[in-house]
Order: structure tokens, then sequence, then C-alpha cells
């Protein structure tokens, strides 16, 4: 990944990533794991992943408190959307992101 000055912010003098450019990371990791536990849950068969877990729950603070910060055009929609139908409590988030951008 390219990291210039729209997916990386200083702080205190060192780079980071934007808040967008984290959650579309942690999404991305959401998907190749968390993707594969909600389908095969919903065939009743078990697998647990605590990365995944762990990716949701970051996806899920960053965006609940930080919505406003975030690049909409930076998120994969049908990734967050995924993550959405597994995630109630980002859903207000989401939609209000989504409100701003006319969406």
């Amino acid at each position: 990944r390219r990291l210039d000055g729209t997916t990386v912010t200083l702080l205190a003098g060192l780079p980071v990533l934007t808040i967008s450019e984290f959650v579309r990371a942690k999404l991305k990791a959401w998907v190749m794991y968390g993707a594969v536990h909600l389908r095969l849950s919903a065939r009743g068969l078990k697998l647990r992943s605590r990365r995944a877990d762990r990716d949701a729950e970051d996806i899920v603070f960053a965006l609940s408190r930080y919505w406003n910060r975030v690049d909409i055009n930076r998120i994969p929609e049908q990734d967050m959307h995924e993550f959405v139908v597994g995630h109630k409590a980002v859903a207000p988030a989401w939609a209000e992101l989504r409100r701003k951008y006319g969406l």
C-alpha cells in the first residue's frame, strides 16, 4: 500500500494510518477471517478466530466514535454491508456515514 498524505496522518510527529485507512485495513482482515466464520455458522458449523473478533471490535469502536472522520470512498461498501449484517452495533454509525455522503 502506498502511504501518502491521504492515507497517513502525523500524531506527535509519528506517521499513523488515518481513521479511514485503519477501518479499511481492519475490514479487509475481517473479511478474510470473519466472513468465513459467518458463512460456516449459517450452516451450523463453528469456527472461531480471535483475530477476526478483535478486528470486528476495532471496526465497531473506530466507526462508532469517529464515523464523521471516515472517507466513505475508502471503505468497500459490499464488505461493510456484510460486516453490518453480523455486527448490528455499528449500524447506526454506518447509516450516519452514508447519510453524510448522501447515499
